[in-house]
């Protein structure tokens, strides 16, 4: 009985690691250039809450079957492509392929997705945050706030957009605002992408999917709390047997 027990709690947290995770990624359907992440659950071979006790089973028909996790894979990043969407905003490019835009920050270089640019005061193209766009010879400077760029990285301004890609995607770290960070070692020159001006990547965020995982790991969780309180239910029943036994 304490197995079950045990086993029914590692389910519950191994799917609410995975509901938190699921909802960031519906929660961020809307956000330019998001990578969705995803983790793996572990589970032991489907079991049966019959162990619980016989005189449970009138129960079990609304329980059923359940799969119980023994944990969670570490969470991992979906780099898939996302859709181009036109904007017609002159500043913002999206990339088609596997390369990465480079940002310098408060907190150094981030590589970035989110192709959302505009410019400065002074003239210098940043990010929505307010970090540098960097090209291949530093920040990108243009006094008329105008600009131009081939799907190449080509800028009219002069050089081309530093943009780069990674021997391990794996080693990529969310910062937490949208940006990636990694060893300078992991990074390569991108080689197969395509800039588009005047359109974005959107997230790669399938919202039906999300949507349909959500709903089926809500339904496991509660199918543990049930579990739990049968198990529960039937203890105390037990102990109260022995005391009138031992009565």
């Amino acid at each position: 009985m304490q197995r079950g027990i045990q086993g029914v709690a590692y389910a519950m947290n191994a799917y609410s690691e995975k509901l938190n995770i699921t909802a960031n990624n519906i929660a961020n359907i809307q956000t330019t250039g998001f990578k969705k992440q995803n983790a793996s659950i572990r589970s032991f071979d489907s079991y049966m809450v019959k162990e619980i006790a016989n005189n449970s089973r009138k129960f079990l028909g609304n329980l059923g079957n359940i799969s119980l996790a023994s944990g969670l894979s570490a969470p991992y990043t979906d780099f898939s492509q996302g859709n181009i969407t036109e904007t017609g905003y002159r500043t913002d490019f999206a990339i088609n392929g596997d390369a990465f835009f480079v940002v310098e920050g408060p907190n150094g270089i981030r590589y970035t997705r989110n192709g959302s640019f505009t410019f400065d005061d002074e003239g210098y193209l940043i990010t929505k945050n307010g970090e540098y766009v960097l090209g291949e010879n530093g920040r990108i400077f243009s006094p008329s706030r105008e600009i131009d760029i081939a799907k190449d990285g080509t800028l009219s301004t002069g050089g081309r957009l530093r943009l780069v890609s990674f021997l391990d995607l794996t080693l990529l770290e969310n910062d937490g605002v949208g940006n990636f960070v990694t060893d300078e070692g992991n990074v390569i020159p991108a080689g197969n992408f395509e800039i588009i001006q005047g359109s974005l990547e959107t997230s790669n965020v399938d919202v039906l999917e999300e949507t349909k995982n959500l709903l089926e790991l809500r339904r496991n969780y509660e199918s543990c709390q049930m579990a739990i309180r049968m198990i529960d239910a039937t203890m105390e029943k037990a102990a109260n047997e022995i005391g009138k036994v031992q009565g």
